[in-house]
């Protein structure tokens, strides 16, 4: 009976001390990784003088390369499709008429991730990135059904935090929150976007 005790005693203090050592890895590898990513964003536009803003409720997706230098600090490029965004505006832009604006954007970026281990399989990051923002748009006249359309390409920011569960070596889920801004000089003054993705990370 003595002897059984000891053997399922060592048996389990072996399959923990097993447990800790491997999971323990998991937070320590650095590296190279790839990711993708599919979430909700809500967006809101502010434009110039007359306009009145807009909220608009929609989806993205993006994927995103990246680099683990040490336990810590990382860095990562990424492409975010935000699809588009569709709103009436019912403004003096042009006298009393209603306008149908549509948009469509996405954004190439890179950022400077930090990380924190909570536990060898729970932890979490922030980033701070810039990004080069295309985008589109378009108004139509909905009385006359006369369009004016173009497009912008300038930089804005992006920062974010994320909890992320490795369930092993090579790979880890995330749920993430980002807000990105952009300031464009033509039809949208400002642009803040707010998204809350889920992901998984492939580590190489």
């Amino acid at each position: 009976m003595q002897y059984s005790i000891r053997k399922i005693s060592s048996r389990i203090l072996s399959a923990i001390m097993f447990f800790v050592i491997a999971s323990s890895t998991y937070a320590d590898i650095v590296g190279y990784y790839a990711e993708g990513s599919y979430g909700e964003t809500i967006a809101d536009y502010e434009f110039f003088d007359d306009v009145s803003p807009f909220e608009a409720d929609g989806s993205h997706w993006g994927v995103s390369l990246g680099v683990r230098f040490n336990d810590n600090i990382g860095i990562e490029t990424s492409y975010y499709d935000f699809g588009s965004d569709s709103s009436l505006l019912r403004d003096r832009i042009p006298p009393n008429q209603t306008l149908d604006a549509s948009f469509k954007y996405n954004v190439l970026g890179g950022a400077v991730i930090g990380n924190w281990a909570l536990t060898p399989r729970w932890f979490t990051t922030a980033k701070f990135g810039v990004g080069l923002f295309d985008v589109e748009s378009e108004f139509t006249v909905t009385d006359t059904q006369a369009k004016f359309d173009g497009e912008d390409k300038d930089f804005g920011f992006y920062y974010g935090v994320g909890m992320f569960y490795r369930f092993s070596r090579t790979y880890s889920m995330k749920l993430e929150w980002q807000q990105f801004r952009f300031d464009s000089p033509l039809f949208v003054d400002s642009m803040l976007v707010n998204a809350v993705s889920v992901g998984v990370r492939y580590y190489m």
